[in-house]
């Protein structure tokens, strides 16, 4: 079990929330609040790591696996994944920062429970197979094309570029061409 932190109080919209932070063993950090109104729930799991943290030669690592990770595990596939989650009307996405990867999903409250045996399962069992890999590269690459097509995008890169000459922040989120063809299983 882990020490849970002083519940604070936030309003949003009118509406009051509170939470709490509780800290595992382990040093994972949980944090709860309940809206009392709400009959969903949503679960997510944020990686303190990020493009910053990638080495030079593996830009792009991050957003490659934020993409692999509901590809299949060895109980599931990602078609059963998909089904999994949509039969119990669930919504699931992920994104990566600068300096941070998160995976997220919101159901009923009543499937919570479900929900955290799916992400368990993609978080301890994923399989990464090869094939997959080399669907969500070729993804990935197009997701550059298209950024570098996307004028305001590109020169947001281009700015990161220069106002952070040579440091991680500077590096794209998406990785380059160059980095993504080369990352393998």
């Amino acid at each position: 079990m882990g020490r849970s932190g002083f519940p604070g109080k936030r309003h949003w919209d009118g509406v009051q929330m509170t939470f709490k932070k509780t800290v595992l063993a382990n040093g994972a950090k949980i944090l709860t609040k309940s809206v009392s109104h709400a009959k969903s729930v949503s679960l997510g799991i944020w990686v303190d790591a990020g493009s910053r943290d990638e080495l030079e030669k593996e830009r792009g690592i991050f957003h490659l696996i934020e993409h692999m990770i509901f590809k299949g595990t060895l109980l599931r596939s990602a078609m059963q994944i998909a089904k999994d989650l949509d039969a119990i009307g669930g919504f699931s996405n992920a994104f990566t920062t600068k300096e941070q990867t998160c995976f997220h999903a919101r159901v009923l409250h009543k499937h919570l429970k479900f929900l955290t045996e799916i992400f368990s399962d993609i978080f301890t069992n994923s399989v990464f197979a090869e094939e997959d890999l080399d669907l969500e590269k070729s993804v990935v690459l197009q997701e550059i094309s298209m950024m570098e097509d996307t004028h305001d995008e590109y020169v947001q890169i281009l700015y990161d570029q220069s106002f952070w000459s040579g440091e991680p922040l500077g590096r794209p989120i998406l990785g380059t061409k160059e980095t993504v063809d080369t990352i393998t299983r």
